[in-house]
């Protein structure tokens, strides 16, 4: 389903408008001095014109109220839109309009055209012949009735066109004295002249001022709201940019404060780092060290068993020398063993010594012998 935005409803309202009041225009500059009918296609249309103003000038008003109250409330990307376009309104259709009504008014006054055409006066013309005649009809007695009661006329050129006294009191006066049908000027619909004016000189005189008027009006109200409009556009400018400045200051706030998260996270990161790494090179230290020892420790082990082993064969030698002397006690060789053993100490005990008390036994024994 197709949506149709507001916008477009708008701009088509307003082309719609503009045929509508040039056409109009036309129209109302060919019959300027029509006895109130305007035509439109040659079709007779009382209070078009007149109508057409009030229109236009009623939303030219509408226009300047929604104007006032954007104005009065913040900015928004659619009010801005919303100054755009009325300025445009004003300049493309409202001002050129009121300043054709002004053409018009220049148009109407000049000599020789500030009289009712050949229509009007035909047709007050043949009305009064057929008062005179006693042939009026109902029809032609309407219209001049219609005319006159509008315009507050009375006559072509007055009510002496009638050709008789009227008394002012009358609901209508009298005719000729043989006529059934009687002419009169408006007394009863709120025209409250003492001296009718002619409809030749009144008619044109309350259109030239009735589209003055509105025209004056309407060319005001489009000047100031073109004089106001970019002052209120500047002012939703002004918001806009101080609201942006705003929400820039707001922002780099945030991501300072962001950043200095991460600065301090990072920090605390390469903080736990270096202390692990700390850690594990005196770890690494310790291991060394203890590897180091264990080695040295290996390595006086390795010495101490050679030289019991060394002095194990010169006490069998030894023995077998002196096996030919005094037999030596048992208590002289354990002496001697133990002097031995003193001299390099290991908790761990090796295999010779283990294996020591089974060698004295036997030199023991053999010199029990």
């Amino acid at each position: 389903m197709m949506l149709v935005r507001g916008r477009t409803i708008i701009l088509c309202i307003v082309v719609t408008e503009l045929c509508l009041e040039y056409s109009i225009l036309y129209e109302a500059v060919r019959s300027l001095h029509n006895p109130g009918h305007f035509e439109v296609f040659d079709e007779p249309y009382p209070y078009l014109y007149e109508l057409l103003l009030v229109l236009i000038l009623l939303l030219t008003v509408i226009f300047n109220i929604g104007l006032f109250l954007y104005g009065m409330c913040g900015f928004t990307r659619r009010k801005k839109e919303y100054v755009l376009f009325l300025f445009a309104y004003h300049f493309v259709i409202v001002i050129p309009f009121y300043l054709s009504g002004f053409y018009l008014y220049l148009a109407a006054i000049q000599p020789g055209t500030s009289q009712l055409n050949s229509y009007a006066m035909l047709m007050f013309t043949e009305a009064l012949n057929e008062v005179r005649f006693n042939t009026l009809t109902e029809r032609t007695l309407t219209a001049i009735n219609d005319l006159q009661d509008r315009f507050c006329c009375c006559g072509l050129n007055g009510p002496a066109d009638y050709g008789w006294e009227f008394e002012k009191e009358g609901v209508w006066n009298r005719s000729m004295r043989d006529s059934n049908i009687s002419l009169s000027c408006p007394f009863d619909k709120g025209c409250q002249h003492h001296e009718f004016p002619g409809c030749l000189k009144r008619i044109p005189q309350r259109k030239r001022l009735f589209i003055i008027v509105t025209s004056s009006i309407g060319i005001a109200c489009a000047v100031g709201s073109l004089l106001i409009t970019p002052f209120v556009y500047a002012s939703f400018e002004h918001d806009r940019r101080v609201a942006r400045a705003r929400y820039i200051r707001t922002w780099r706030a945030q991501m300072d404060l962001e950043l200095e998260h991460e600065r301090k996270d990072e920090l605390e990161e390469d903080t736990i780092s270096e202390k692990a790494e700390q850690k594990s090179a005196i770890s690494k230290a310790s291991e060394q060290k203890q590897n180091a020892r264990l080695t040295k420790d290996m390595e006086g082990l390795g010495k101490g068993g050679s030289g019991r082993t060394s002095a194990g064969r010169g006490a069998s030698n030894r023995w077998k020398k002196t096996s030919g002397q005094k037999p030596i006690s048992l208590a002289t060789t354990v002496s001697a063993r133990t002097s031995n053993s003193s001299e390099e100490e290991d908790p761990t005990a090796s295999p010779s010594q283990v294996n020591e008390p089974l060698l004295g036994g036997r030199v023991s024994h053999t010199i029990r012998n």
